[in-house]
């Protein structure tokens, strides 16, 4: 039952379970802070350390493609390297993660 519940409000970003956050909400919250990030280390790089569903939902701001079979995609632990450009938009998305790595 509780990937049916997740793959609910990945098909309805704008639901939210009683007491919870919506996707659409988790996005926006992330966005903003992710904007400040950028802005404050503006040419810099940073890591961020984000738990999957978070950082599936603020990567589904800059394509939609990032969405629930993206998120069952991802390993525990995972990396992936986001590049802004100067107007925020993704200007890179890879995947650095090998489970050699472990």
């Amino acid at each position: 039952m509780q990937l049916e519940a997740l793959k609910y409000v990945y098909e309805n970003p704008g639901f939210k379970y009683p007491g919870g956050e919506s996707n659409l909400e988790i996005q926006e919250r992330g966005i903003c802070t992710l904007r400040e990030a950028a802005s404050k280390y503006s040419g810099r790089k940073i890591a961020v350390g984000i738990h999957g569903h978070i950082m599936t939902c603020l990567l589904n701001y800059f394509d939609e493609k990032f969405n629930f079979d993206f998120h069952q995609s991802t390993t525990k632990p995972d990396i992936y390297k986001l590049t802004l450009d100067d107007q925020f938009n993704m200007a890179g998305f890879e995947r650095l993660w090998r489970p050699a790595l472990v």
